[in-house]
């Protein structure tokens, strides 16, 4: 069904387009008016930067999430599960588990050929119980005792002598 309004010919497609691209602009505005309230309130213009790179960059994971999936499935669906997916509800090191995977939609197996397992073997995981991030605490800077500078390390990790 086409309709004609005036001199602009509108279809079910480009009224679509129409509503993605006001949202995308209302949201844009929404967040920008945001960005201001918060510089207003005053945070570091690092953060607003930051802040800004991270909003574009979910943006563009999502994008690329959904370009993945909708070769898998249906494009409705593939939209709303990267949103799922790349939305922030979880940490870029949340295990989604098999059965969480078949609950979102995802048509995963366990059935892995004996190749697979015999390439991983070829490159094994070292470091674990290791810990990735080591901890050194710092101690303070004192103004009223002449002291200055960055912070001094209370007990300086043992290195190379």
């Amino acid at each position: 069904m086409i309709k004609s309004t005036g001199p602009w010919l509108v279809t079910p497609v480009s009224a679509q387009a129409a509503n993605i691209i006001s949202l995308v602009l209302a949201s844009s505005i929404v967040g920008r008016l945001l960005m201001g309230w918060l510089a207003d309130q005053g945070l570091q213009d690092e953060t607003l930067i930051l802040a800004d790179v991270a909003t574009k960059a979910r943006t563009q994971v999502g994008a690329f999430v959904a370009e993945v999936l909708v070769k898998h499935m249906p494009k409705a669906k593939a939209a709303s599960l990267a949103t799922t997916l790349t939305d922030g509800r979880w940490t870029h090191d949340f295990p989604i588990t098999v059965e969480m995977a078949r609950g979102l939609g995802l048509p995963v197996t366990t059935d892995m050929p004996r190749t697979v397992y015999d390439l991983m073997d070829l490159y094994p995981q070292g470091g674990r119980g290791r810990p990735s991030v080591l901890y050194v605490p710092l101690r303070p800077s004192l103004p009223e005792r002449g002291e200055s500078g960055p912070a001094a390390p209370i007990n300086p990790p043992p290195g190379p002598k």
